[in-house]
């Protein structure tokens, strides 16, 4: 059974292995930044952690429109990243638009944000880490844009709300259990331009058909190509 125990002991586990971000560095309009280059006058958005105790960013904020510069000690500085889970655990945020200046969505960002419904990805992110936006529940509407050129492990993980997941051309790399436990998940669909990665009738595979890949949560029946010699780790995980 999903509970929270369980989400407790997966949080542990991650911050126990390295993901648990570093005390950020300034802070404006209750979002927290840590500077990447001083030089380029670049940061990234980051929370507010303290061994296993952090605060996300942006609590209590419903719509959030991420500003694509912030000025801090007279100097403005660009958001070139959405940082390690940056706003991991924030149940209060219900949409969320990225700005186009950012570049890489990082491990658990979006980690355990139950409230999320949408996020606008701008055609400038090239990086959608692991776990980025596992555990979210509630989101509904998340397109991929063709700037993507990697999907981490388990990035999608338990987005029980998605109903469908487009892959676009530009994606090469999609990590383990990417789209796992999406229990109404019926149909992955992979442009025909992807050099690595093809659908058919929904139901992801390798570009030539002979790997399955991932099987969606939310399918009934799968008939499987002839061509297929391989069936991939966790393909069929939770297809309940």
């Amino acid at each position: 059974m999903k509970t929270n125990y369980l989400r407790y002991l997966c949080a542990v586990l991650l911050a126990a292995i390295g993901l648990t971000a570093n005390a950020y560095y300034f802070e404006v309009d209750g979002i927290y930044y840590n500077i990447l280059s001083e030089e380029d006058r670049t940061v990234e958005i980051a929370n507010n952690c303290n061994g296993f105790i952090c605060s996300p960013s942006a609590e209590g904020v419903r719509n959030l429109v991420i500003p694509q510069r912030v000025t801090f000690g007279g100097r403005t500085y660009t958001i070139a990243a959405i940082g390690r889970q940056a706003f991991n655990t924030n149940d209060d945020l219900i949409s969320v638009i990225i700005p186009s200046s950012v570049t890489t969505i990082e491990n658990s960002a979006f980690d355990s944000c139950d409230s999320l419904i949408s996020v606008a990805i701008p055609n400038s992110v090239t990086t959608i880490g692991d776990f980025a936006f596992g555990t979210c529940v509630a989101l509904s509407s998340v397109m991929i844009p063709n700037s993507v050129t990697m999907i981490g492990r388990g990035a999608f993980y338990w987005c029980d709300a998605l109903t469908s997941m487009t892959i676009p051309s530009s994606v090469t790399e999609i990590g383990d259990y990417a789209f796992s436990e999406c229990d109404n998940l019926k149909d992955i669909t992979v442009d025909n331009a992807n050099p690595n990665y093809a659908s058919v009738e929904g139901v992801l595979y390798s570009k030539n058909i002979d790997t399955l890949i991932c099987c969606p949560g939310g399918k009934t029946a799968v008939i499987v190509p002839n061509s297929v010699t391989t069936i991939g780790e966790h393909a069929f995980y939770h297809c309940i």
